[in-house]
């Protein structure tokens, strides 16, 4: 698609200017919690090789028990932890995919009534040069892929955008 066919659907993006944003920002907080429970998991696992260790050094004491119950509360709250954070990553992803899906159908309706106007200024010798069903085929063809341009293509193009820019750092420092 030209760069100048874009530029017609930017006063579209500025006027929905708050759901792009908005999905813009779920986009981030969605992505940044596919990255961080990982990283949590990583930490939990440490702690559990630590704890086990500990738990064996005090084998035979009193503090073994002491050791047992900081275990399994430190275990518990790790799970919750990292329950809670899929539950809100799931969240912002439903949000995400709502302001940006929202924003293309809204922008994909916006398209159609701005050709109906212009249809409705042709003359009748335009109608009878082109066929009405062509006409309508093209319509729902090329706002269709405007649409799909707007919707999942800036929202996955962004997540894997910044997951690239995320993950690649976290993986050169393991």
């Amino acid at each position: 698609m030209p760069t100048r066919a874009l530029a017609a659907v930017n006063p579209h993006i500025f006027r929905y200017k708050w759901h792009f944003l908005g999905g813009v920002l779920f986009v981030i907080l969605s992505t940044l919690l596919t990255i961080f429970p990982a990283q949590l998991v990583r930490y939990s696992f440490d702690l559990v090789n630590e704890g086990l260790d500990l738990y064996h050094l005090y084998a035979g004491t009193q503090a073994q028990v002491g050791v047992y119950h900081l275990f399994g509360r430190n275990v518990l709250f790790y799970g919750m932890l990292i329950i809670l954070l899929a539950l809100l990553r799931g969240i912002f992803l439903f949000f995400m995919r709502q302001t940006l899906i929202v924003m293309s159908r809204l922008v994909e309706n916006d398209q159609k009534n701005q050709i109906y106007q212009h249809y409705q200024s042709l003359p009748l010798s335009f109608y009878r040069r082109h066929s009405t069903g062509d006409l309508m085929s093209r319509i729902s063809e090329d706002v269709g892929r405007v649409r799909m341009y707007l919707g999942p293509g800036i929202m996955y193009f962004l997540q894997l955008v910044l997951l690239f820019v995320l993950v690649v750092p976290l993986m050169l420092l393991v």
